[in-house]
């Protein structure tokens, strides 16, 4: 069995570790001091990696591991979040990822990431602009950490839409039914 390659931190510790150079050096400082300020207020940790090659596993997995080699969040806590973008080759499209630590798992739930990836991410990568992407999912995760807006606020509308679509298939049904009886008593 071959061992799977995880790699260090980059040198002098950091929390925005861009391997592959998908952030300039302003904006890989401005995510640095975000994160680090969020760090130094709360102790729990937010790192951003992104890595060209993930040995073949597959990104949560790998995610998970790279986590806990690096240690990230406390120990005691469990309080750490990782992005891990893959973007991808010709041949394969890009992955992001976001692991949450088990003290974030009631507060940050896998729909809630599902949701940051989806709207503050994807779209900003697709204009070219990784940056803002990160900033803005950095941004949700923290006031979802903090609790200055409810996870519930951040989930997709899912249940709404069910709801009206449930609705919008009965009064179709029924409106159906409703000719069904005319058209039969008509016959009789």
């Amino acid at each position: 069995v071959i061992a799977q390659h995880i790699p260090e931190p980059m040198e002098s510790p950091r929390l925005v570790n861009d391997f592959i150079g998908m952030l300039n050096m302003d904006e890989q400082q401005k995510l640095e001091q975000k994160l680090r300020n969020y760090q130094d207020t709360t102790s729990s940790q937010i790192y951003i990696v992104t890595l060209s090659d993930l040995d073949h596993d597959d990104i949560a997995d790998y995610a998970f591991k790279l986590g806990d080699k690096w240690g990230i969040g406390q120990k005691d806590k469990d309080n750490g979040i990782l992005i891990l973008i893959h973007p991808g080759d010709s041949n394969v499209s890009g992955d992001i990822f976001i692991a949450t630590g088990r003290g974030f798992e009631d507060i940050i739930h896998d729909s809630i990431v599902s949701n940051i990836i989806k709207r503050d991410i994807v779209p900003d990568f697709r204009n070219g602009d990784f940056y803002t992407g990160l900033d803005k999912a950095t941004t949700s995760l923290i006031k979802l950490a903090n609790g200055q807006f409810s996870s519930s606020l951040h989930e997709e509308k899912s249940y709404t839409t069910l709801l009206v679509n449930i609705i919008i298939i009965a009064l179709i049904m029924m409106l159906a039914i409703s000719v069904i009886r005319k058209i039969r008593s008509r016959k009789k």
